[in-house]
């Protein structure tokens, strides 16, 4: 069982043993109300996290697993590759982004800040290749590959409508805060309910309850049911934030190169 942290939440000098004004009531049932329509996105994305989780616990189960100088070796071929498609931000890139676009039909009549945007899809389409490449004789590939679709869908990323889950939850904590301190025993009843409820969302999508991964998967744990030792939930972490890391960085890296398309433009520079 989990021990969540809105059940150590601090009352303080709250309102809670004296009765409610009607403005204080109203802000009350707002936060009554707001829990459902606040957490809907976390509970519409069950079944593609069991989906996700089952996949994971699948694949990991018997792994046969990479020599460490080998995989690391491949994780900085991975990186090596995933380099090699983003777009610069320098002016040597800004000078290969016009020619190419002027030379180009099929993108000479788009905003150059929208061509750079559309690489987006192809970076992402390249980091997949690359992992699908490196699986056959990586299989740490295979397994990070799914505990990023865990982590991108608890960040919004791949999910309708982009909701960050991991923060979604969180504010749920401090809705249930607030309820606890501000509301008194008239709304206990409802404090009870969100409660429990959230305590059921840790425990069915095996989420970290407190500190600072508050809402992030628990991953330690759940390697540790599938039978993998330290150096085996090392090795794949390791992919994992590999891959990770090199998405963020992507969408930087594009983000820069549109900002500088942006303030060229601006100056009559180059497009």
């Amino acid at each position: 069982m989990h021990q969540t942290p809105w059940k150590q939440i601090h009352r303080g000098e709250g309102i809670h043993n004296m009765s409610l004004t009607p403005t204080q009531k109203s802000l009350c049932n707002k936060l009554a109300t707001d829990y459902e329509a606040l957490v809907s996105p976390v509970k519409s994305a069950k079944s593609m996290f069991k989906s996700h989780m089952g996949s994971l616990d699948s694949k990991i189960r018997g792994m046969v697993f990479s020599d460490p100088t080998d995989l690391d070796a491949a994780v900085g071929s991975f990186i090596n590759s995933v380099q090699g498609s983003l777009p610069g931000d320098d002016i040597a890139s800004m000078q290969e982004l016009a020619d190419f676009i002027r030379t180009c039909d099929y993108l000479s009549g788009l905003a150059p800040a929208s061509t750079v945007n559309g690489t987006y899809n192809g970076i992402f389409s390249d980091i997949t290749n690359f992992i699908s490449d490196l699986t056959p004789s990586f299989p740490e590939f295979g397994a990070a590959a799914i505990a990023d679709g865990i982590n991108s869908l608890l960040s919004g990323i791949g999910f309708p409508g982009g909701s960050n889950l991991t923060d979604l939850l969180k504010q749920a904590d401090k809705l249930l805060n607030c309820l606890n301190v501000l509301c008194g025993p008239d709304y206990g009843g409802a404090a009870t309910e969100i409660s429990d409820d959230l305590n059921t969302i840790y425990t069915d999508y095996n989420l970290i309850d407190s500190g600072p991964n508050a809402g992030k998967f628990d991953f330690d744990s759940f390697y540790t049911a599938s039978g993998l030792d330290a150096s085996q939930q090392a090795a794949i972490n390791t992919v994992t934030n590999s891959i990770g890391e090199q998405k963020t960085g992507a969408i930087t890296a594009v983000n820069k190169s549109i900002d500088k398309v942006k303030s060229l433009k601006k100056i009559g520079g180059f497009f």
